[in-house]
Order: C-alpha cells, then structure tokens, then sequence
C-alpha cells in the first residue's frame, strides 16, 4: 500500500470522530480532490445504523 492510500486509510479512519478540519487538511495536502472532500464533509454528519 503506497503512501498516498495509506493517508486516505487515515483520513476515513478519522472522519468517525467528525473530521471538517480533517478533511480540510486533507484537502489542503492534496491527498484528496475537491469533490472527495465534499462526498466525506456529506457523510461524515450522518449516524450510522446499527
């Protein structure tokens, strides 16, 4: 696993805790595109079932 899907591993990781500056880091780094980080700031406010 290369660098760059290891910090993506992280990131998602890290979006359970509820990540806007998380994602805006990411971002910021270009580990993910805009588009990516519009899709996790989406998702990421939503509970999960179960």
């Amino acid at each position: 696993m290369g660098v760059r899907s290891k910090a993506v591993v992280k990131v998602a990781q890290l979006l359970r805790a509820g990540g806007d500056a998380v994602i805006d880091a990411a971002r910021h780094f270009n580990i993910i595109d805009a588009a990516t980080a519009r899709t996790f700031k989406n998702n990421s406010k939503k509970s999960e079932i179960g």
